[in-house]
Formats: structure tokens, C-alpha cells, sequence
């Protein structure tokens, strides 16, 4: 695959073998005609490039053979320089970098609708490696459980009532419903809406967004983390408003260390109220 983006430059006096280095089109020229070429072009299999290359052109037998033709056509095309080079793809820098060869050879991806929700500009690694298993929908949740023939009980956890996945965790639930009601703007209550990254109403600022993402990713975190927590140790239980206060402590102590972002946050009374209070 690395091949096809390689790129030879032939020079006067060239070092490269006329016959086996994929100089013409990423390929040797013994694989793109029959071995009997080379007599028939009066070469010899270990001719160099500059063998061929007289006066600065190409130079090669004027046999009227339809493969001598077709070599001298394909020449025309390359043309020579003053030194032998090679380079990746269009790059003719002396420095080349192992990101651009990896930018180069990658196939283009397209990013999903909630990528800006859970890497903002305020991330916390933590807290958006959680909310990317949740958007992925790939946390190990009772309904998945049961899909891998796991004997677990399904009912969830923070509520009793409905039946824990994603969905109902993160967007259903009443606990969570709470929690998310302390957010700066309003968040969407439902799921569909929610995985694909349209949490918030568009017209909200930039600066409202990436606090209202930055508390979506604390409130997921806290929310899975509590949830644990009552599965594993019966006694423990959180109130969905302490848990609130919590995530609102967690966006605080990390706004406080963006200093651009306060900034922003302090010209709007009714966010800095919300946010820093």
C-alpha cells in the first residue's frame, strides 16, 4: 500500500535499475512488460536508469517492436533531473514526518455528530472516556448483561423502576433527569436526540455549549460511578441533588483553570451565577 505513494525523481547520472526499481508508476518496468524487453531495447537486466539517459533524454533502442513503442511512450512522461530523489507522495520537504505518512495512507473518517460533545475544548479525560463508551453505547449496562446470557437482575439501580441501558441510565431516568436539571442549558431528554450529539438547542452561545458539554460529561461519569457503587455496595446511596452538587463542584474546579473560557463565562451574569455560585 506505502508503495503507490512513493515517488522517484530520476536524475543525469541516476543510480536507480532501469529494469527492477518502481520508478515508472510505482512499478518495475520488468513487471509491466515481458522479460524479452530487454533485448529487444539492446539493455541488459542490471542497466542503470542513467545507461539510458544521454544529453539529459531518454535513449533507448528505436525498435519499431509495439513493447519498445510503448517503453519510449512511457519515458517521454518521466522527465530527468539533476540528482536521483525519492519522495512521499506530493511532499518534497527534506523532513519528512511519521503523522504525514500516517495522514497519507489512512483511510478519511468521518466524524461522528457527538464528537464536540465529548472532546470540548474544556475536556477532562476521565469524564469524556466515559461519555464516549456512552455515546458508543459499549458500558457494561444490565441490558447487556442479559445479552451475554449473564443471570443479573435488569431493574435499575438508581430509580427501581425501569430497566437499565443506555438510554434509560443517561436520558429516562428520573435520577438522571434531576441531576441534568442543574445543567446551564437545557439538555435534551431524548435519547436519540442525545447520542447524536444534539443536546443542546443551536442557538445557545459557543461559550454555553462547551460548559453545558463540559457538565454533561462530569454528570455521566458521576451518574455511572454512583450506579456502581449501589451495585456492588448496597449500603451507599447518594441523593440525585448531592450528586448534582457534586458535578457542579467538578465543572467548577476545572473552569477555573481556563482562563479564556471564565472570561467569557464572567461577561454573562446569568451563566456566572449558574455556573460559579
Amino acid at each position: 500500500m506505502a508503495v503507490s505513494y512513493i515517488r522517484y525523481q530520476v536524475g543525469r547520472d541516476s543510480s536507480f535499475d532501469f529494469w527492477h526499481d518502481p520508478w515508472v508508476n510505482n512499478k518495475p518496468l520488468l513487471a509491466q512488460f515481458p522479460r524479452g524487453i530487454i533485448s529487444i531495447l539492446d539493455s541488459f537486466p542490471e542497466a542503470k536508469a542513467s545507461y539510458h539517459i544521454s544529453a539529459g533524454h531518454w535513449h533507448v533502442s528505436y525498435s519499431n517492436h509495439v513493447d519498445a513503442m510503448a517503453v519510449r511512450a512511457l519515458l517521454s512522461l518521466v522527465p530527468i533531473h539533476d540528482t536521483d530523489s525519492i519522495h512521499w507522495g506530493n511532499c518534497k520537504a527534506c523532513r519528512l514526518s511519521i503523522s504525514e505518512i500516517q495522514n497519507t495512507i489512512r483511510t478519511p473518517s468521518v466524524r461522528p455528530g457527538w464528537y464536540n460533545v465529548v472532546w470540548p475544548k474544556t475536556v477532562v479525560p476521565k469524564f469524556s472516556c466515559l461519555l464516549w463508551l456512552v455515546m458508543k453505547q459499549r458500558l457494561l449496562t444490565q441490558d447487556r448483561m442479559v445479552r451475554f446470557h449473564m443471570n443479573v437482575p435488569q431493574h435499575c439501580v438508581l430509580c427501581v423502576h425501569g430497566i437499565e441501558s443506555h438510554a434509560h441510565l443517561f436520558s429516562e431516568c428520573p435520577y438522571t433527569r434531576i441531576i441534568m436539571q442543574h445543567s446551564p442549558c437545557p439538555i435534551t431528554r431524548s435519547w436519540m436526540e442525545f447520542s447524536l450529539g444534539n443536546v443542546t438547542a443551536q442557538t445557545v452561545s459557543n461559550t454555553e455549549k462547551q460548559v453545558t458539554y463540559l457538565f454533561i460529561a462530569a454528570a455521566c461519569h458521576a451518574i455511572w460511578k454512583e450506579r456502581n457503587a449501589r451495585v456492588h455496595q448496597t449500603a451507599h446511596a447518594f441523593s440525585a441533588h448531592v450528586l448534582a452538587n457534586l458535578v457542579k463542584r467538578n465543572v467548577r474546579e476545572k473552569l477555573l483553570t481556563c482562563t479564556a473560557l471564565l472570561h467569557s463565562i464572567r461577561l454573562d451574569p446569568r451563566l456566572e451565577a449558574i455556573v460559579l455560585h
